[in-house]
């Protein structure tokens, strides 16, 4: 996501730690980048689509 980008980025760049508080309109996401180099996101998950995919089995 690009939340995710972000927080390696400010790593990268020197200007954040590896665990940081995102602030989104949608709610705050906390993001840590691992040790193992995974990104782990932390926050609130709403429901913002409901559809039935038509395509190719």
């Amino acid at each position: 996501s690009g939340a995710c980008a972000s927080a390696v980025a400010g790593v990268l760049t020197g200007r954040s730690d590896r665990n940081v508080l995102i602030h989104l309109p949608g709610g705050d996401l906390r993001l840590e980048w691992a040790d193992s180099d995974e990104v782990f996101m932390t926050g609130p998950a709403v429901e913002v689509y409901q559809g039935i995919w038509s395509g190719p089995q």
